[in-house]
């Protein structure tokens, strides 16, 4: 029926107006949906080894009495679900509304110093939300920070990110990795430090060292190697942990040093060694000539919190 009252021509108007926005809010929407990137963090070897960390974790009961957890160091080698899953479980008694992941970039894709991403990770337990203001800030600063697709074959981002979501369910996420290339000089190592302040410095935002330590040397000989690297975290050598070698010691000597700065600043540097292991002991192969050794790290804001032993 054409509308003949000026009652039905203000219906007819509105209903058209109405329609209009609903169309424009709809293909807006669309358009949207379609331009968010989607990374992979599940399939069946990931969800099995990351359901099973989690339940061998879930077993032991956390040393962490008091104080809030401001950041871990965990492994991304899935060998060791269980120390993933130790450190995240740790992380979880903060609540923290956004977490920073920092890993190495394995693959040497990242053509900065740091490299990051907007879009979600899909994993076994639902989508992880990457929290894109907190991105857009990093990529304000171009000369040492850029946006890339390289997480979808990173596995010390990808790795992590179920455990994430079991264990703080809410949280958004802020992932890094930072370029194996070089280490950069000290004024952009300070630069690096003051970006990551700007976020850290909100007691709603942890972080996660996404790093596996010694690499290819047998077990013996990574032991030794170990020893020497927990002496320099637990004395808090900044100079020391800057120069781990890598891969004798560590696969991103930086990724740590920026954490020690980071805890040092904000007062969270009390360090509890959760568990320290190698893959020979979790494969019980210990002839073989190549090992990786792993180390579970929590930082609190509480010196009663502190249990990292130095030894002679």
């Amino acid at each position: 029926m054409v509308p003949g009252t000026p009652r039905q021509k203000i219906i007819s108007g509105f209903i058209f107006i109405c329609l209009i926005l609903v169309l424009i809010f709809y293909f807006g929407l669309f358009q949207k949906t379609q331009n968010i990137i989607v990374y992979g963090a599940t399939n069946n070897q990931i969800d099995l080894s990351v359901v099973s960390g989690i339940a061998m974790a879930d077993r032991e009961e956390s040393a962490i009495k008091s104080g809030a957890v401001r950041a871990v160091i965990i492994p991304h080698h899935l060998i060791d679900a269980k120390s993933v899953a130790l450190g995240i479980k740790d992380l979880s008694l903060s609540s923290p509304q956004k977490i920073i992941i920092i890993s190495p970039d394995h693959f040497a894709k990242c053509p900065k110093l740091m490299c990051t991403t907007k879009g979600i990770f899909q994993t076994f337990f639902g989508d992880v939300i990457i929290n894109n203001e907190s991105v857009e800030y990093l990529e304000k600063f171009s000369d040492i920070v850029v946006d890339s697709n390289l997480f979808s074959e990173e596995h010390g981002i990808y790795g992590i990110v179920p455990f994430i979501k079991h264990y703080v369910p809410k949280a958004e996420i802020i992932p890094i990795v930072i370029s194996q290339k070089g280490m950069g000089d000290q004024i952009t190592r300070s630069r690096m430090i003051s970006v990551l302040n700007n976020i850290l410095s909100d007691k709603n935002v942890s972080l996660v060292i996404s790093s596996d330590f010694s690499h290819y040397l047998p077990l013996a000989a990574a032991e030794q190697e170990d020893i020497l690297t927990q002496n320099s975290f637990c004395s808090g050598n900044s100079q020391e942990i800057l120069n781990l070698k890598n891969p004798a010691q560590s696969d991103c000597p930086l990724c740590l040093w920026l954490l020690e700065q980071e805890a040092k600043k904000l007062d969270f540097w009390y360090p509890n060694l959760i568990n320290h292991n190698n893959s020979a002991d979790l494969l019980k192969d210990y002839s073989t000539k190549e090992t990786t050794s792993h180390f579970t790290f929590s930082f609190s804001d509480s010196a009663t919190s502190t249990n990292c032993l130095i030894i002679k």
